[in-house]
């Protein structure tokens, strides 16, 4: 039975439920797959900005960081948040350091907007 992985929330939910239904959550439970290749493991942290998930890359075969906001649940404007949130995928996407995360890839799956 998957649980949401929030610390406030951790409500339980029927097999087959991918997504939190608790409007101040929303995040998603293990195994869901996002933009048709990332299978969703943890929740690693929450912030401001969004939600970051441990994830298996189906396509490339390794665990990655997920990093998701949904539009629909952000709290600035929308057009905003999207343009913040690319804007910081872009500019990461620059940095090569070892003790930097790389960013391989972003963009966006139906409400979501992923990095």
């Amino acid at each position: 039975m998957p649980r949401c992985q929030n610390p406030r929330c951790r409500t339980d939910y029927p097999p087959g439920t991918y997504r939190c239904t608790n409007p101040h959550c929303q995040c998603l439970l293990p195994d869901a797959i996002v933009a048709g290749r990332y299978r969703i493991e943890t929740l690693l942290g929450i912030g401001g900005m969004g939600a970051v998930y441990r994830a298996s890359d189906t396509f490339e075969m390794q665990q990655i960081a997920l990093k998701i906001i949904s539009a629909a649940t952000s709290n600035s404007d929308s057009a905003i948040a999207i343009e913040r949130f690319r804007r910081e995928a872009r500019y990461a996407h620059q940095l090569h350091h070892k003790n930097i995360v790389p960013v391989l890839n972003f963009g966006q799956d139906g409400t979501f907007f992923i990095s």
